[in-house]
């Protein structure tokens, strides 16, 4: 019985990737070579931070093919880094439509939605990603990020955690950890936090400026209460 299962369970995942497989070149109208060189001579713009040459480079190719997943994700992202958020929204949404169980179309998808403030959708997308993929890092750091934006630090402060415990010398989780004890004003364990980003990362700036900020914070309140206690 469990070698049926197993072959059954075979059986179904090539079944799946056939089916893929087979959709991708039924929607592709563009050539491979065609959408190489588009590909690379968008690369290349970006390589010099030219994110609208980048963009430019496959308009023409996408009228082809508006609904082609490679395109969509790669404008998804270059939009992103334009600051058009609403647009590199629609481009991964286009990815998702394209291939629905794509988890990289979905985390991208998290990036433009943080930076629209639409956390709700962050969260939806979330569990999306997660029902499948429970560990996976892109969206149990972007959940953290939209859980503490909106104010539930201590669910963020889970989620981190979790991430911590899989991840524990990233210094990115490590990060959101310091931000969310920063955000309920546990001074010292933020402080504890950076140092360690610090260890990590010696060259961190974000780590150095949060200490120095934290370090001004805590002379400024001391100030005021030294001066307080003069009256």
């Amino acid at each position: 019985m469990k070698a049926m299962n197993i072959r059954i369970a075979g059986c179904m995942i090539a079944a799946v990737f056939t089916v893929c497989i087979t959709s991708a070149v039924a929607a592709e109208k563009v050539s491979t070579d065609e959408l190489r060189k588009a590909l690379y001579k968008s690369y290349q713009s970006e390589k010099e931070y030219k994110y609208d040459d980048a963009v430019k480079a496959l308009a023409q190719i996408l009228k082809a093919n508006p609904q082609n997943y490679t395109l969509n994700m790669r404008l998804g992202w270059l939009y992103y880094m334009l600051g058009n958020y609403e647009y590199s929204k629609s481009s991964y949404q286009n990815a998702i439509k394209a291939s629905p169980a794509s988890i990289e179309a979905k985390t991208g998808c998290m990036l433009p939605l943080l930076a629209l403030g639409k956390y709700n959708e962050v969260d939806d997308l979330t569990q999306q990603v997660l029902a499948d993929d429970p560990g996976n890092y892109y969206a149990g750091l972007r959940y953290a990020y939209s859980l503490r934006m909106q104010g539930h630090f201590e669910q963020a402060y889970s989620v981190a955690m979790c991430l911590r415990k899989m991840y524990p010398s990233d210094t990115t989780v490590l990060t959101e950890v310091a931000m969310l004890k920063w955000a309920v004003n546990d001074t010292n364990a933020a402080k504890a936090a950076f140092n360690e980003i610090l260890t990590l990362n010696p060259y961190n700036k974000f780590a150095k400026d949060m200490l120095e900020k934290l370090s001004s914070d805590a002379n400024t309140a001391m100030g005021r209460a030294s001066g307080l206690n003069r009256q």
